[in-house]
């Protein structure tokens, strides 16, 4: 059982003194091996996190081409250019799927 001031290793299961300087974050003992895996869980936390941003960018990267997209079609029906897509497909915009 541990004693005041100890707390279990998330990398070896083994009781370790708190450092009192870092107090109530500190997770893993300091043994060289604990301390890899803690800056090998960070890094992988990190990476996580810029994924998850760098899908929010592409999000609206898409939603930005897809109003660009829609821009073009309504400028194409506002020069006279009807439903049945004959200009608009002269012009390659009727069928883009690239566009999301």
């Amino acid at each position: 059982m541990a004693q005041s001031g100890q707390r279990k290793c998330l990398c070896c299961q083994l009781f370790f003194d708190v450092d009192r300087r870092i107090g109530e974050r500190q997770r893993y003992c300091p043994k060289p091996d604990c301390q890899r895996a803690s800056k090998a869980k960070v890094n992988k936390d990190i990476a996580k996190a810029m994924s998850l941003l760098r899908g929010q960018r592409d999000f609206y990267a898409q939603v930005e081409a897809e109003l660009g997209r829609l821009e073009l079609l309504e400028a194409a029906r506002a020069e006279g250019h009807g439903e049945e897509g004959g200009a608009l497909r002269k012009k390659g915009l009727a069928d883009r799927t690239d566009i999301v």
